[in-house]
């Protein structure tokens, strides 16, 4: 071809099957013909040399040269390489169309353009480069690139859809649209800052990433449908809700910049088995591991301060957990349905449990808990059915609703003397539990309980409705109980079920003794009441008379002639109850 060539008109060489060679001896020049459609003799010949008698196999483009323009090299199947000059801009439309022996691509750093179909079908495209000056891309680029499996990507650039109007480009475009559905790789290049909410959207062959630290947002759901994605390696600021729902997800290499895990960032992730959280990320949101029922081992960083709501639940192969010691607050249903969870330490940072932290973890044998909670909230331990015994802590002022409901295997409970407070069914269902140790029992008999009233079959919160069996410590069961002088009042249920007690003291100091205080205390058959006038101004909801029917004056005095003392000006309702 003429190196004067400038312009080949509309179809000048179609039809003209049998050229097998076209030599150009100046490539540069060649870049620059203004082609139209079929007009090409290469896209005939597919065969280009740069003289009779020696293809071209692999294309160099001279430096100096800014465009390759469209159709220049349009069905050159012989090339295998191509190396562009640091001076290009742009590519042309369908200007390497069809070079299918093209093995890999690297675009230069300055080229802002590359037209559609520019590399449409280069079927042998195993790899490809774009840079940080990368402007536009136009649709088809690099349609049907079969073998292409790996791109790097270092720019945000503005994509031309198929059939939309001319002159528009989204920058949200998804890699699958642009360089098709069988890439496996997408690296991350130095320069790119930002991930768009479709960048990888139902890249369905994506099965690894790697986030560099220079990414600061990623949009949500970017990875969305990427349903054989396996390994993430991520070193950017934070993870938000991108890996939502990827059941695929295997392997996840957080790296030394990651400063915070969002909300539900890895929810429903069944593929992970195991992961370590380094010390670099201090926060980690509610529900980021949801439902990653294969979890079994994970190490968390030492920095958190929160295990937000829901962060475990339903991880039902989790076996073990370290909560760190700077841990001050753990959420609501945190554990709920970590099945395979046998043994928990809280360390004594932790100061706040929310609800349903450990419900329905049914391996759960032994847990230390921290010695600064002062409240057990609702549900805490439900159906953590292998619960055998725990520790109460020295502060605990309040066991809610339910806490130890279907804990059946639990046996024991030492019971502090700062505890106000046992809620609704605290311990519905321990069919287990045969000892209440009290070492206080001025303070046990200001625990305000919950009893429920229901056509005369009454059920309690206190613990000892279902042992009867009442402790001041380990060893030594109290069967014959003392009130320690100076208690003015026991409150309502205090007493209620404790059938192996024989007898109770009162003290002259008792002003009021509450409703069903002592309900169901079967074995009583001895009221002791050293002082009669101070037992007369008792206000009583509940007689422990109306069990034991024995009233005594001190352990071996029986009272069978009463004698109210002189001065006593009122008896109150109920003092000489059955």
């Amino acid at each position: 071809m003429s190196e004067g060539l400038t312009t080949v008109g509309f179809s000048a060489f179609y039809g003209c099957n049998n050229i097998e060679k076209v030599i150009v001896s100046n490539i540069r020049k060649w870049c620059n013909i203004d082609w139209e459609f079929w007009s090409n003799p290469l896209s005939f010949s597919g065969h280009i040399y740069c003289d009779s008698n020696t293809e071209i196999i692999d294309l160099v483009i001279p430096e100096g040269v800014t465009k390759i323009g469209k159709y220049a090299f349009d069905g050159c199947k012989s090339l295998s390489s191509i190396t562009f000059p640091e001076s290009l801009l742009e590519i042309g439309f369908e200007s390497f169309q069809g070079c299918s022996d093209l093995t890999s691509l690297n675009i230069p750093n300055n080229v802002t353009f590359i037209g559609a179909s520019a590399f449409a079908g280069c079927s042998c495209i195993n790899s490809l480069t774009t840079h940080s000056q990368l402007q536009k891309i136009d649709n088809n680029a690099f349609s049907s690139c079969s073998s292409l499996k790996t791109v790097t990507i270092d720019s945000k650039f503005g994509y031309h859809p198929e059939n939309s109007k001319e002159g528009y480009y989204t920058f949200d475009p998804s890699y699958k649209e642009v360089f098709g559905e069988q890439v496996e790789n997408y690296i991350i290049g130095e320069h790119l800052t930002e991930i768009s909410s479709n960048s990888f959207n139902n890249c369905i062959n994506l099965k690894a990433i790697t986030i560099p630290h220079n990414i600061e947002s990623i949009g949500y759901g970017a990875f969305s449908g990427c349903q054989n994605l396996a390994v993430v390696n991520i070193d950017c600021d934070k993870i938000g809700q991108i890996f939502y729902n990827l059941p695929s997800l295997e392997t996840i290499n957080i790296g030394n910049n990651v400063k915070s895990i969002e909300e539900k960032a890895f929810y429903k992730c069944n593929g992970i088995t195991s992961l370590v959280i380094p010390d670099n990320v201090t926060t980690i949101g509610a529900s980021a591991f949801e439902g990653n029922e294969f979890l079994s081992n994970i190490t968390l960083s030492n920095n958190l301060t929160t295990l937000e709501n829901r962060l475990f639940y339903g991880c039902s192969s989790l076996k073990e957990i370290n909560i760190p010691t700077k841990v001050g607050t753990i959420g609501n249903e945190v554990f709920y349905g970590c099945k395979k969870l046998r043994t928990l330490n809280i360390p004594n940072s932790v100061i706040t449990i929310g609800a349903s932290a450990f419900e329905g973890n049914d391996l759960l044998a032994s847990i230390t808990l921290s010695d600064n909670l002062t409240t057990l909230e609702n549900r805490l331990f439900y159906g953590c059915s292998n619960l055998k015994e725990i520790n109460m802590p020295t502060k605990l002022n309040t066991i809610g609703n339910e806490v130890f409901g279907e804990c059946k295997l639990l046996h024991t409970l030492n019971i502090p003397s700062s505890l106000r407070n046992i809620g609704k069914d605290a311990f519905s269902g321990c069919e287990s539990l045969s000892k209440v140790i009290v070492p206080d029992i001025a303070s046990w008999c200001g625990i305000k309980f919950v009893t429920d009233y229901n056509w005369g079959d009454q059920t309690c919160s206190n613990p000892l409705s279902i042992a009867h069996h009442l402790y001041s410590d380990e060893n030594t069961e109290i069967t014959d109980l003392v009130i320690p002088e100076g208690v003015e009042s026991i409150n309502e249920s205090v007493f209620f079920g404790a059938s192996s007690m024989k007898s109770v003291s009162i003290p002259s100091s008792m002003k009021s003794i509450g409703e069903t205080a002592f309900y169901e205390c079967t074995g009583l058959n001895k009221v002791i009441v050293p002082d009669i006038a101070a037992w007369c101004g008792i206000g009583f909801g509940d007689n422990p008379l109306k069990y034991a029917h024995h009233l005594y004056s001190d352990t071996n005095t029986e009272i069978a002639d009463l004698a109210i003392p002189y001065g006593v000006k009122k008896i109150n309702y109920g003092s000489s109850q059955e």
